[in-house]
């Protein structure tokens, strides 16, 4: 380890400390200082300084921070785009530092990125079990290990961990078919510890994204000596599912669903999505209407940056969805989020972002990049996972490793 950091320089190093960093929100910004640290010394000890003019690849990066800048012309909360720009930042600063790294380089850490990463959200599964364990001995409450008691950013952390499992699959798919077996104990270890912290976390969207990942991924591997570590991964996951303990979310949704069923069927569309506050189910089907409702108003560039959350908390009051206005609830779709943003105009231009990142994976198939890819096209239906402060890191990050940095 230690002739290993020797043969690296501070860039590598300052790279190997965001991945991990990524995973926790206090200690990212000073990961990101010294990331630019490290590229404004590469800068200056460099030898030829034309090898860091940007090609046109490296402004496809940009497209997420592109639409928040664009956004800011035609707002008019000013301050509440800013704050919005604030969150978009690093789909700036990881490809403006991150492409510095040729490809040779890229190469020589391309695996201790991903390990890092992977250990970051371990580490981080271990301090909040660690805190779980002392509330549990304190009160006894079992809910200590489950969902929101786990975990302050439940939702997003499953997302992370997600990306975590498939990252750690794909080591094992695209790597050597032979390793020792202490490190094949090891790998499924830390398998198994990460898919139960995932159904700990009990976020629902995210275990269905989880199966249809791992169906795709089954299907993708197809040709791989290892792609039955897939099927094996879904089997656990299965398993544990048996279990009532982890099936507390899933049932609360098939308590709702009866309950509804039970009403009169003179029960309007708006009614059903007027339900009860504790229902996040509701809360997200009022988000999602919501968010139609605007694009609908607005549908070629959208309100603006800084403008839609106002103009979602104006519709809560006015289709009379107090729960949602008291929540402030964000739409729960990337998809639709950047089209009240910046409307269809935006979304095209999203999903011209998602086919390059596809031409690219199909052209260079690197270590990783069909599983964050699948995560970030899945998951994306789920929450806003490229504005909310506490994955708009991981994603910037990702997309720019495994995507855009040089070849």
């Amino acid at each position: 380890m230690k002739s290993f950091i020797r043969s690296i320089g501070l860039l590598e190093i300052a790279i190997l400390i965001n991945a991990a960093a990524i995973v926790f929100m206090h200690l990212f910004p000073f990961a990101l200082l010294l990331l630019v640290i490290a590229w404004l010394r590469e800068c200056w000890i460099r030898k030829y300084k034309g090898s860091l003019i940007p090609t046109r690849i490296f402004f496809f990066a940009l497209i997420p921070f592109g639409l928040t800048v664009f956004g800011l012309i035609y707002t008019t909360n000013f301050k509440q785009g800013l704050g919005d720009l604030g969150r978009m930042l690093p789909y700036l600063i990881f490809p403006v530092t991150l492409f510095a790294m040729e490809g040779n380089r890229r190469k020589k850490i391309e695996s201790k990125v991903i390990a890092v990463f992977i250990s970051g959200v371990i580490f981080r599964f271990l301090i909040d079990l660690y805190a779980a364990t002392i509330r549990y001995l304190n009160g006894g409450n079992i809910s200590d290990f489950f969902y929101a008691y786990l975990d302050h950013d439940t939702n997003i952390f499953s997302v992370l961990t997600l990306i975590g499992i498939l990252l750690l699959l794909d080591w094992r798919v695209n790597g050597s078919n032979v390793i020792s077996l202490k490190k094949l104990i090891g790998y499924y270890i830390v398998l198994c510890f990460l898919t139960v912290g995932l159904l700990l976390l009990q976020s629902r969207i995210v275990i269905v994204c989880y199966y249809l990942v791992l169906a795709a991924s089954f299907i993708y591997y197809w040709n791989r000596k290892n792609k039955f570590d897939v099927l094996l991964v879904g089997a656990f996951c299965s398993l544990l599912l048996l279990f009532p303990v982890f099936q507390g979310r899933f049932q609360v949704v098939s308590k709702e669903t009866i309950q509804l069923g039970k009403k009169d069927m003179s029960v309007t569309r708006k009614d059903t999505l007027s339900m009860n506050c504790m229902s996040s189910t509701s809360l997200r089907l009022n988000a999602v209407k919501t968010s139609v409702l605007i694009l609908k108003q607005h549908p070629i560039l959208g309100v603006g940056t800084g403008d839609w959350r106002d103009e979602m908390f104006s519709i809560y009051n006015q289709e009379k969805m107090p729960c949602n206005a008291k929540e402030h609830t964000a739409p729960h779709n990337q998809y639709l989020r950047i089209g009240v943003k910046n409307g269809f105009f935006g979304i095209l231009i999203y999903f011209f972002f998602l086919f390059i990142l596809l031409k690219k994976l199909v052209k260079y198939n690197r270590m990783g990049q069909f599983p964050f890819f699948l995560s970030l096209v899945l998951c994306g239906f789920g929450y806003d996972i490229l504005d909310v402060g506490s994955s708009a890191p991981v994603f910037a990050f990702f997309s720019t490793w495994l995507f855009f940095t040089k070849d």
